[in-house]
């Protein structure tokens, strides 16, 4: 499938790719660390939003989040068995043979499925018909892609390119409803990534994007999971996407015989990438490990000369560039971000404002039930405290955020030129959005009842429960309408960050390359370990799209009403 000279090529443009990942990794590093050591000396630490409602002490728990009898696929034989889902706290889902071998506490999970990455698909026939079109299109087959029917009703499927694909039935529209919404949250949530020093982690983060952009793959195209998972499908999608096409060429065969044999040596693609990116992050890592006494050592002994020279190559650029960002800014950036927070404002803030009269309700019961038990605090304690996980709950609140999809369409597409071209991408970043909304009203709801049951046990140690409920409920409402408004400015904000940063990248990258690359020039050699031009030009990119933002959304935020 693939002849030697073919897989050899691979793996040079892999390694060469790594290469210049890992010189990026240490540069950036040593740029993160530099800039925490100029915010440390400075005092200006992110302190985060101003919320009032204090949270749970530990945020993880050990409750499960939901629990529930399923049908799953087995990954060898692909049969059916039944198998008792369990939810944990860190979104990490554990399945047993029952739920009496689970309940018993003594039989070991039969595995575990961590969604760090994935997406959830409610329609795995029309995935697997649109995954065949694409197919088609590259092999050039003209016949229509056949009708796929394999999978019943209520099938949900699990899916990342190169991975297990979890198939799980469920039994009616109701279960296919709660599991789709649970297994998404958990593809959202459920920690992929293995570094934990924020340092490394913007490392990575500058690392990756400075590799995603010399492949040309925009910053749409979402990456998620592990650190090697991320460089991994990366590199494989470039080489499947930019390199196979002679080798696809020559396959010969009927469709079937050809989309056969495509995957085949997309498989062998993947596994070669694959061996050589966990080498390669490996060899990374313990570079990190070497140059990091050193890098900080000279970081905190040169902190002026760095700051200095940042300071003048930022100016710099931002003179050079601001020709070709200020249209992009003026015809794509701000049409975009009025037609976004004009049709997600009001919904979200309806949403938000549902909050405080269904925890007052919730506490209430809440209140009855301590004194149905003569003043017992711990009664219906556990139920208050999961009920922002309780559908039931819940639903009504998330009502207004269904139609911000569609709405977000017709807006967008009144939009000209290039922001119009931009449609079907900023779509998917609001899909996924809606999904990070409810996290917060969620939040915001645990948090009001934490603090509610708290600030009661506080003021009761001496008096009545009877005597402290109305103070503790109204300092717990005002408490949550103030944090829904912070949180409602948060998720405004991380929406419009994620889409206008997507946006000006994609065209400012292209047309300013020819003016940023003259100017790495301008850092003085013994700072060059701590700056890059392009490092500079991502951070110039960031405050145009952080005051766009701002512009857009303190209007428009004066107008709601929490």
């Amino acid at each position: 499938m693939l002849d030697d000279q073919k897989r050899s090529e691979i793996e040079n443009k892999v390694k060469a790719a790594l290469a210049k990942f890992s010189k990026n990794f240490v540069t950036g590093f040593a740029s993160a660390t530099v800039e925490k050591s100029l915010a440390d000396a400075a005092g200006d630490g992110d302190d985060g939003p101003d919320f009032q409602l204090e949270s749970p002490p530990d945020d993880v728990g050990t409750e499960p989040i939901k629990m529930g009898m399923l049908s799953k696929r087995g990954a060898v034989r692909k049969n059916w068995k039944m198998r008792y889902f369990v939810v944990r706290p860190d979104y990490v889902i554990d399945y047993y043979e029952s739920q009496e071998k689970y309940e018993s506490g003594a039989a070991k999970p039969k595995g575990s499925v961590n969604l760090a990455g994935y997406r959830v698909v409610t329609s795995p026939n029309q995935r697997k018909m649109d995954a065949l079109q694409a197919k088609f299109k590259v092999l050039g087959i003209t016949e229509p892609v056949p009708e796929y029917t394999k999978y019943p009703e209520f099938m949900i499927e699990c899916f990342r390119n190169n991975q297990r694909r979890w198939l799980i039935q469920c039994k009616d529209a109701a279960e296919f409803d709660e599991w789709s919404e649970m297994l998404t949250t958990c593809c959202r949530k459920a920690k992929g990534r293995t570094e934990t020093d924020p340092v490394i982690i913007s490392a990575f983060d500058k690392a990756f994007a400075a590799l995603r952009g010399s492949l040309n793959v925009p910053a749409w195209n979402k990456y998620d999971g592990g650190e090697t998972e991320m460089l991994g499908e990366l590199l494989s999608d470039d080489i499947v996407r930019n390199d196979l096409k002679p080798v696809f060429d020559k396959v010969e065969g009927a469709p079937k015989i050809k989309m056969m044999v495509v995957g085949k040596i997309e498989d062998v693609v993947r596994s070669i990438v694959g061996g050589i990116v966990g080498a390669g992050w490996k060899a990374a890592r313990v570079g990190i490990d070497k140059a990091k006494p050193k890098i900080e050592e000279t970081a905190a002994k040169g902190l002026g000369p760095v700051a200095e020279a940042k300071a003048k190559v930022e100016a710099t650029v931002t003179e050079k560039t601001t020709a070709k960002i200020e249209p992009i800014r003026e015809k794509v950036l701000q049409p975009v971000a009025d037609k976004i927070v004009g049709v997600a404002v009001q919904p979200v803030a309806a949403a938000f404002k549902k909050v405080a009269p269904v925890v007052a309700a919730k506490t209430k019961e809440y209140i009855e039930a301590v004194k149905a038990k003569a003043n017992d605090l711990t009664a219906g304690k556990k139920k208050l405290a999961n009920a922002h996980n309780n559908r039931s709950v819940m639903g009504p609140v998330f009502e207004s955020l269904k139609d911000i999809v569609n709405k977000a369409k017709e807006a967008l597409k009144a939009l000209p030129g290039d922001a119009a071209d931009l449609l079907e991408k900023i779509v998917a970043v609001i899909v996924e959005w809606i999904g990070k909304v409810e996290d917060a009203i969620k939040s915001l709801f645990r948090n009001a009842a934490y603090t509610f049951t708290k600030r009661t046990e506080e003021k009761a140690a001496d008096k009545s429960v009877e005597a402290v409920e109305a103070e503790v409920d109204a300092e717990v409402q005002e408490k949550t309408k103030h944090d829904a408004k912070v949180a409602l400015t948060q998720q405004l904000e991380g929406l419009l960050t994620s889409v206008l940063d997507a946006s000006l990248k994609a065209k400012a990258l292209e047309a300013c390359a020819p003016i940023i690359s003259p100017l790495d020039s301008l850092i003085p050699d013994p700072v060059k370990d701590f700056i890059s031009v392009e490092g500079v030009f991502d951070d110039v990119l960031g405050s145009v799209v952080e005051s766009t933002v701002n512009k857009t959304i303190e209007p428009a935020m004066a107008s709601v009403d929490l």
